[in-house]
């Protein structure tokens, strides 16, 4: 029972997580590096890159297992898989997913979407 509980709480962690909307962050403004006074060249300016922002409509979602007595898991977001073969102590890479509401089920590796789950 007590992966139950642990289970329950990692779900409720990623509940948590609400869809990313982007912001209008202003790049930082471009450095100048200051020349002596004799200097008679204009300073060099450094690019900055703009930072990245995720798509209107979409989240992303990471899953960590966090149970050391369940199984390999899968993990579904309806009836998509956002995670497979997930073993004790392992995390998924920050996977984009459409910025929905989801049921989110654990089940044991190799059992169907729709087979009973461990967590939902």
């Amino acid at each position: 029972m007590r992966w139950l509980s642990r289970l329950t709480i990692l779900l409720l962690a990623l509940t948590a997580c609400a869809p990313s909307l982007p912001t209008a962050t202003p790049p930082p403004a471009a450095t100048t590096t200051p020349l002596p006074p004799a200097a008679t060249t204009t300073p060099a300016k450094t690019a900055v890159p703009a930072p990245t922002a995720t798509p209107v409509g979409q989240t992303t979602v990471r899953i960590i297992h966090a149970a050391p007595d369940t199984p390999t898991v899968n993990v579904f977001a309806g009836q998509s898989a956002i995670a497979t073969n997930l073993e004790f102590s392992k995390a998924t890479e920050a996977t984009p997913i459409n910025a929905e509401r989801y049921t989110l089920r654990v089940v044991p590796t190799g059992a169907a979407a729709d087979s009973p789950s461990l967590a939902e």
